[in-house]
């Protein structure tokens, strides 16, 4: 965000423009993104969610390349921020559900307080050389570099995958566990990966049975 406005500046967008137009969209396009990811992810599950959510997240800084290629062009801007926007929302929601998943529940807390500080240090530090190699290489080259910077953080997802699956498995049997214990009922017998067998996870508790 400290580089947008520079950037739509130099493009030729008034102040007055970039309040108006971007702050709106951001904002739409964030909620929006916010509520897909979340119902994606159900389907998708942790890994696939991060996976896809990252090349999307990657993917929409082209966007910005073409933009600044382009020129003063008001509706690939508001293309731009609502893609931009709408992968932020979309691997926030993968990205809070990642670090939650890493957390101890006795911790759990202190660790998301942490991690999460952690997660932002980059994007607080590299302000300063990213705006010198905007400046140097000129906004194309910049857009198209911070999309390369993204593809090792994807290559990783992508190597871990059964590191991430295993986080996602953990994590769901820990919620149908609380939830049994709530209901006062047991588990139905589990499956080879210590989930119950079939698509469906069933739970009875003494009056009712749940479908997962």
């Amino acid at each position: 965000l400290r580089l947008f406005t520079p950037f739509l500046m130099d493009l030729g967008f008034s102040k007055a423009e970039i309040g108006v137009v971007t702050k709106t969209t951001m904002a739409l396009a964030t909620i929006t993104g916010t509520v897909l990811g979340g119902l994606w992810m159900i389907r998708l599950g942790l890994y696939r969610a991060m996976l896809w959510f990252g090349s999307f997240q990657a993917l929409s800084n082209l966007t910005y390349m073409v933009l600044a290629i382009a020129g003063k062009n008001h509706v690939l801007m508001i293309a731009a921020i609502a893609i931009d926007n709408l992968a932020g929302g979309m691997g926030s929601v993968a990205l809070t559900a990642f670090v939650l998943a890493l957390c101890d529940q006795r911790f759990s807390a202190f660790q998301y307080a942490l991690l999460s500080a952690i997660a932002v240090i980059p994007r607080t530090y590299l302000g300063v050389p990213a705006g010198f190699l905007a400046d140097r290489a000129g906004w194309p080259t910049f857009y198209l570099l911070s999309f390369i910077a993204a593809i090792p953080g994807i290559a990783l997802v992508w190597w871990l995958r059964r590191d991430v699956r295993a986080l996602d498995t953990d994590a769901r049997r820990e919620e149908l566990t609380a939830l049994v214990a709530r209901l006062g009922g047991a588990p139905a017998p589990e499956g080879p990966e210590g989930l119950p067998p079939g698509p469906a996870m069933k739970y009875r508790s003494s009056e009712v049975t749940f479908l997962m």
